[in-house]
């Protein structure tokens, strides 16, 4: 028990001034140093944050550069596709503005062969009558 007595009055004596200013400057310190770390590590993801902000900017100027870049290709494209559509369109119109004049020159043609049958018919047959009102007279 005396023992015990002894354990008590170590851990129950009063706390001295010099003990509890020591403990102050070192919780202080300790504070000082917390807030350091703090500082230190608000300033590290504020660079970071800046970072991913430019990484990002760039990001987006480079997707904005490549929609560009596609967007005009597409044009073109469109462009080009309706350049040759037009270009078919004329030359299907022209095509068959020629067939028309080809059909109508045949069929010129074929009224003139026609004509030329049946004056060829009619001279012959004259000049069978011909030949045979001399043929029989002689």
């Amino acid at each position: 028990m005396d023992g015990e007595s002894n354990n008590c009055s170590k851990t129950s004596a009063p706390v001295t001034a010099d003990e509890v200013s020591a403990l102050r400057q070192e919780r202080d310190e300790l504070m000082k140093t917390i807030d350091e770390m703090r500082s230190v590590n608000e300033e590290s993801l504020k660079r970071s944050i800046e970072e991913y902000k430019n990484l990002l900017q760039r990001q987006e100027n480079k997707y904005l550069a490549l929609k560009k870049h596609a967007e005009e290709k597409l044009l073109k494209v469109s462009q080009d596709t309706e350049a040759a559509k037009q270009e078919a369109e004329s030359n299907t119109a022209r095509l068959q503005a020629a067939l028309r004049m080809l059909e109508l020159q045949n069929k010129g043609l074929e009224a003139q062969l026609e004509q030329k049958k049946q004056e060829n018919a009619e001279l012959t047959k004259i000049c069978e009558e011909l030949l045979n009102k001399y043929s029989g007279a002689g």
